[in-house]
């Protein structure tokens, strides 16, 4: 498909405007006296998640959760390095005490391969929007004729995992999210499980912006980020004070990064 000349423009418009009103909340930032400093090294997936992370890139803006430990960072005096790893690796890094935070996580996370023994974890970041991602065209169909999802490689579809058990619904797993959102396109699948602010995002850079919509009518997984430790519960108190005492600068940050969490 082609994007349209109109989407391409707003494409322009909306990302020069929510850049400048970033780089506006960071500039603030400067401006918070800084307190006693340490370093630390953040772990994250090295995928593209914008427009909640991306750390994998190197482009100095990272998404929104960067931005929020950017805030953090100027309030305490930390410095935060971010590293990027394979899902399973990262899991590894952590558990080995390589690294000092790992982002994101959540207490529910528990596998084989994700111990979560001896975590602590911040207060919620954001709650993120999982859901299915369909063509226009089969809007509020529900599970009428539906029975194949892609699924980025890494992530478990913990909305599905009822229906798979059942043989109702097979996963397909591909390397990304991009990925995942082409073969919907292509009508090789009939629904990508993709979060919904990361899939307009990656739909808008290819100019696809409607063409795919959230179906309210499949199952859906909202769910909380946070930061987790096993080694500096101080600092997670001091992040959560942080968090607690800037709920303004929160959500200014998720208007900028054009953040839709679910109701």
């Amino acid at each position: 498909m082609k994007a349209l000349s109109k989407s391409t423009a707003f494409k322009k418009t909306t990302c020069m405007g929510s850049r400048s009103v970033i780089l506006g909340l960071l500039m603030l930032l400067a401006f918070i006296p800084l307190a006693r400093a340490g370093h630390f090294v953040v772990g994250s997936e090295n995928i593209n998640y914008y427009p909640h992370y991306k750390f994998v890139s190197n482009q100095t803006d990272k998404g929104y959760v960067w931005a929020v430990m950017h805030a953090f960072a100027k309030d305490s005096g930390h410095s935060f390095e971010y590293k990027a790893f394979p899902i399973k690796r990262l899991h590894r890094e952590s558990l080995e005490g390589r690294i000092d935070f790992s982002y994101p996580d959540n207490p529910s996370w528990q596998s084989k391969e994700r111990d979560q023994t001896g975590k602590i974890f911040s207060d919620s970041f954001i709650t993120s929007y999982g859901n299915t991602m369909v063509l226009a065209t089969r809007k509020s169909k529900g599970l009428t004729d539906f029975e194949t999802v892609a699924v980025p490689h890494g992530f478990t579809s913990v909305m599905y995992a009822e229906l798979v058990a059942k043989n109702r619904i097979q996963l397909l797993e591909v390397p990304d999210a991009l990925t995942a959102l082409k073969l919907v396109l292509m009508e090789r699948v009939d629904g990508a499980d993709v979060e919904y602010n990361v899939a307009n995002y990656l739909l808008h850079q290819q100019g696809l912006k409607g063409v795919l919509i959230h179906d309210m009518s499949l199952p859906s997984d909202p769910v909380t980020f946070h930061l987790s430790t096993r080694k500096h519960p101080i600092i997670i108190k001091q992040l959560n004070q942080f968090l607690s005492s800037n709920t303004a600068l929160l959500k200014d940050l998720k208007v900028a990064y054009q953040l839709i969490e679910p109701n």
